[in-house]
């Protein structure tokens, strides 16, 4: 090498009181001598860029000195102050003189000055936000972990490994070392203590020997129980151990970076390897972080405040973040980029462009084969994703923000949310239930890939219906054209290829998806967790949520919204809509109309759940309580509170009302119901006719009943017997709950759920919407074998006449490929 080794490869397997690591030199240019024998050729070196090769175990453990700390306690460091501090044992009690090294650095001890000691506790707090062991400044002693000064022996710097003696874990530093053909001396450019170090050749100083201190070494060197670092990451991209400037870089010893080209923080290898040693720290950045950098200075930002500045405009660092849900905004930056979330990965920031790219050497060895060795060989990328240690997923990072350019973003293992932004953007998903969210501008153009079952397409800032949408199928994939406008000319042309291919097409009213706009007229079944569901539909509509805490939001109709499970915000819109939260503490915004809120005993059993009405109107909106003891407005606790509303109490229930006068209540807002209720009419034998539309009719009893429903969006749910149930026209739902049901919808978009028991479901032909050719009914639980699909005056007389569409647990039914039924939860056969 360029500077003397001072150690061999017994030295770094046996770690004797010799054991010690040296620095490159600092050169302008690279080195124009023979090859080091330890250098093998670099035409054997293939770019973990282009190969698209992830670091695995084999590449951690080659920076693995074997030596360490321990886990037991603290590590200390200090600046020393004089030569004492470096005496041994036996010569503190004994009087025996024992060398420190074979140099005896001590006797030429030089104290490191301010700005030295000032990058070194930047980068030592780097390492501390790493490890799980903590990091801590002292007052020096002869105990001191780590002590750190200067002297003149080095060539440029060097550091021992951890151990017992003396000598173990210190770091020396000659500060007269010049850099280059330069007069500068080592850390003397650095002149105050506002001027920026980060990207410096001193940081990477300061980052390299106190990794050696910490127990890494040299990727390429190699000792008994490690080997060396395979060449496609044995460069400063992947860890600041490393000789090589660049991949495939060969030179002695003698980095060629450009001046602030440099790491600017510890890279995917140091962090992997010393969390290996000393266990991770969650600690860092655990809660929700943003990250962001400047296009015209390279700063860094967390949460909207800057964090630092290079000494140029470079991007050049290794992401580690402790836990949360986390953001890359790259939102500023108007250059192609290349966002992969992917852990050992990398993100560009100018594809195709050296915008904010270090520069880390000339292609001496002529590398891309062209004959010219003048050229810059430059990072491959500007930011890296840290690996995970131990398969915890707390340190993904799980948002990703594009700029205005036609980016490239790739989501890993979490739950991302991806945001192209504008320009064509390609989106590749992971697993998880992901998001794809933007505007129509920001998605015009956009490819999707890997879509699958749980993933969803958010639209922000227009409302759309489901006929303002059209599903292209072309090459394996859909696309999907949306106007909003309506004005026959697409606003956004969106392309969705599918992690299978019988993947069902999110934004239809069938898929598990979620949506902002206008549904399809109809039934709408929310199956994800936390759905988000906005209409402006002026027909009456069935909503009904699942787990998670849902949003839903009617239109103008007289809707009926059901939250399910957890914590619920539902808004009615216009009508007279009725609102049934569910289990768990529920919002509840009527809205215009006379409403209709609906409170449950089993939901709401257990206490310390509170629901809340926003907007109650007491000269027309009602309160229902099923099942409840209470019969009465009088068995009713009511609580007064001026400016907020009425507080009640119920067998042990309590909510808050507001925009209610307590003196304006009447036994007319409020309605008391049993088992079988029916908001519109009440009925006491086992057949009902219902007549006043938008029926809801209920029972949990084990009776066989019979009801017919007419006109308006009516909600049937059975209990055990064996029911017949007709729900007549529009938009229905019917829930047969156990027994052998016989459900029938009727006209109109209708959603049927048979329950337990062999169920039949019918369709007849004078059904179907003669405008659209469609049934738009869906069947949630068709159980093949046992249920029952009754067909009447379709024109034909056996099933051959039918075409089977299979889309993932979903089954489309074509009669004479005019007319569609969804089966859904069909498994594979």
């Amino acid at each position: 090498m360029s500077e003397e080794d001072h150690t061999t490869e017994e030295d770094h397997s046996t770690h004797d009181e010799y054991d010690v690591h040296d620095m490159p030199i600092y050169t302008l240019e690279t080195a124009d001598g023979t090859l080091d024998p330890a250098f093998p050729s670099p035409q054997e070196a293939v770019n973990s860029a282009d190969s698209g090769a992830i670091p695995d175990d084999t590449d951690v453990i080659a920076l693995d000195w074997a030596s360490t700390w321990g886990t037991s306690g603290a590590i200390t460091f200090a600046f020393s102050t004089h030569a004492d501090q470096y005496l041994s044992f036996f010569e503190i009690n004994f009087g025996i003189e024992i060398p420190y090294s074979n140099y005896d650095e001590p006797d030429s001890l030089i104290l490191a000055n301010a700005q030295a000691q000032r990058v070194f506790r930047d980068a030592i707090s780097k390492w501390g936000a790493l490890i799980a062991v903590e990091i801590t400044e002292e007052v020096p002693t002869t105990d001191t972990d780590i002590l750190i000064a200067g002297s003149t022996e080095p060539s440029t710097a060097w550091a021992y490994a951890p151990g017992l003696q003396p000598l173990n874990g210190d770091i020396w530093i000659n500060f007269d070392a010049t850099k280059g053909s330069g007069s500068s001396l080592l850390f003397d450019k650095l002149v105050n203590d506002t001027q920026t170090y980060v990207g410096s050749y001193e940081y990477l100083v300061a980052m390299h020997e106190f990794g050696h201190s910490l127990g890494l070494k040299h990727p390429h060197q190699i000792n008994s129980s490690n080997p060396a670092l395979s060449l496609e990451f044995d460069s400063l991209e992947y860890t600041v151990m490393s000789y090589r400037s660049y991949i495939g870089d060969a030179s002695a010893g003698s980095y060629s970076v450009e001046a602030w080209g440099y790491p600017q923080s510890m890279m995917i290898l140091d962090i992997a390897q010393i969390q290996a040693t000393y266990g991770a720290n969650y600690a860092t950045e655990s809660g929700d972080t943003l990250y962001q950098f400047d296009t015209a200075t390279g700063a860094m930002s967390i949460n909207g405040v800057l964090v630092e500045t290079p000494g140029a405009n470079r991007v050049f660092r290794t992401i580690w973040d402790g836990g949360g849900t986390d953001t890359l905004d790259l939102s500023n930056y108007t250059t192609d980029l290349v966002i992969n979330l992917t852990p050992g990965t990398g993100t560009d920031l100018d594809v195709g462009g050296l915008s904010q790219r270090s520069a880390l050497g000339r292609d001496t060895y002529d590398l891309d084969g062209d004959g010219d060795k003048s050229e810059w060989v430059y990072a491959s990328y500007h930011l890296y994703m840290s690996l995970l240690y131990e398969d915890n997923a707390a340190s993904l990072i799980e948002n990703a923000v594009g700029g205005s350019g036609n980016d490239v973003i790739i989501g890993n293992d979490a739950n991302n949310l991806l945001q192209g932004g504008l320009g064509a953007d390609t989106l590749t998903l992971g697993l998880g239930s992901d998001t794809v969210q933007g505007t129509l501008a920001e998605l015009d153009g956009d490819t999707i890939s890997d879509f699958a079952t749980e993933d969803r397409i958010l639209v922000e800032g227009s409302v759309l219906s489901l006929a303002m949408v059209a599903f292209d199928k072309v090459a394996g994939t859909v696309l999907i054209d949306a106007d909003a406008d309506a004005d026959g000319s697409a606003d956004a042309v969106v392309s969705v290829g599918f992690e299978t291919p019988d993947t069902p097409m999110a934004l239809t009213a069938y898929a598990d998806f979620s949506v902002i706009g206008a549904a399809e007229d109809g039934v709408i079944g929310m199956t994800m967790s936390n759905d988000l569901f906005y209409s402006s539909s002026t027909e009456d509509l069935l909503v009904f949520g699942n787990d998670g805490n849902d949003t839903l939001s009617g239109g103008s109709g007289n809707d009926t919204l059901v939250g399910g499970n957890e914590a619920d915000y539902l808004l009615g819109g216009d009508g007279d809509d009725v609102l049934i939260g569910g289990v768990g503490g529920d919002v509840f915004v009527g809205g215009a109309g006379a409403d209709h809120f609906v409170i449950h005993l089993s939901d709401v059993q257990g206490g310390g759940l509170t629901d809340k009405i926003r907007d109650f109107d007491t000269s027309e909106d009602v309160l229902e309580f099923r099942q409840f003891n209470a019969q009465s407005m009088s068995e009713l606790e009511l609580y007064d509170y001026p400016n907020v509303g009425v507080v009640l109490r119920v067998d042990g229930y309590t909510m808050l009302v507001q925009e209610a006068v307590l003196g304006e209540l009447t036994e007319a807002n409020f309605l008391f119901s049993d088992e079988a209720y029916a908001v519109a009419d009440t009925y006491e034998t086992t057949e009902f006719i219902l007549t006043s539309g938008a029926d809801r009719w209920k029972t949990q009893d084990n009776n066989d009943a019979t009801v017919y429903a007419g006109a308006g969006a009516d909600l049937l749910e059975s209990g055990g017997g064996n029911d017949f149930l007709y729900s007549g026209d529009d938009n229905d739902a019917i829930f047969g709950g156990a027994g052998d049901d016989y459900l029938d919808g009727g006209t109109g978009s209708d959603y049927l759920t048979g329950g337990a028991g062999a169920d039949i479901f019918v369709f007849r032909a004078s059904d179907v919407d003669n405008a659209t050719g469609l049934t738009g009914d869906i069947v949630r639980d068709f159980t093949v074998g046992e249920d029952v699909i009754e067909m009447s005056g379709f024109g034909f007389t056996s099933i051959d006449d039918l075409q089977f569409f299979k889309f993932s647990n979903n089954t489309f039914v074509y009669i004479n490929m005019e007319q569609t039924i969804l089966l859904e939860g069909i498994p594979d056969a």
